[in-house]
């Protein structure tokens, strides 16, 4: 693990302007490709210029992973306030082989939260064995879990909660973070570059610094377990 004050943010954005032809409504696909990560996220111009409440019930996005046998998982569970499980990124880290996930014996079923790591052992894994399937820039919108479908190889995003926002609405960033190791894992600058940065008059950076440090620690240490 190495101590830094500042991320380093390299990245190649594009967006595309989308029209959904029953209501002829423009939408945007923003993508950020890392050398160590890749991000997109969907954002809602406003209409007229005017803030127009909109009601978000479901995300569709689906990630795929072409697990082997031998691939392996790591996820969190909480034995004790299970029903906090989904509700943050807290719990102790288990393992499981990738290629099962949608049948693990486990309370919420194929249901998990995120973050979700993945090793690639086999002999197509690339330079990047290590991936992690995260969000961003979560501001005023309801958690993203997974729901893995019964090929194993398929995580469709399921939001915690409908919730109603008002335009121009922007979701936070889907992120799949890729890394040589576990150590350029925890490392990636990636989910700190994809944030705003904190507000100086709640984070002065005297006060901010060691707490990032710290956070930092703390994570290698979940990634440990």
């Amino acid at each position: 693990m190495y101590v830094q004050e500042k991320a380093v943010s390299h990245y190649s954005h594009v967006s595309f302007a989308l029209r959904h032809r029953p209501t002829t409504r423009v939408w945007h696909l923003h993508f950020r490709l890392f050398p160590d990560g890749l991000s997109f996220r969907y954002s809602l111009p406003a209409i007229n210029a005017t803030y127009e409440p909109r009601h978000v019930i479901q995300e569709t996005s689906h990630f795929f992973f072409p697990f082997t046998a031998d691939d392996a998982a790591w996820f969190f569970e909480r034995d004790k306030l299970s029903h906090y499980e989904l509700l943050s990124y807290a719990g102790v880290f288990r393992t499981a082989p990738a290629s099962s996930l949608s049948s693990c014996p486990r309370s919420r079923g194929p249901l998990y939260g995120a973050p979700l790591i993945f090793h690639d052992v086999s002999a197509g894994a690339g330079p990047f064995p290590y991936r992690l399937l995260t969000e961003a820039a979560l501001y005023e919108y309801p958690g993203m879990r997974y729901t893995v479908l019964p090929d194993n190889n398929t995580f469709r995003a399921d939001l915690d909660e409908t919730v109603t926002l008002s335009l121009p609405l922007p979701t936070p960033w889907r992120v799949i973070l890729l890394a040589r190791t576990l150590d350029e894992l925890i490392n990636s600058d990636v989910i700190a570059s994809l944030n705003p940065a904190p507000d100086p008059d709640l984070f002065p950076s005297y006060y901010f610094l060691p707490i990032l440090r710290q956070a930092r620690s703390l994570r290698v240490a979940m990634v440990a377990l």
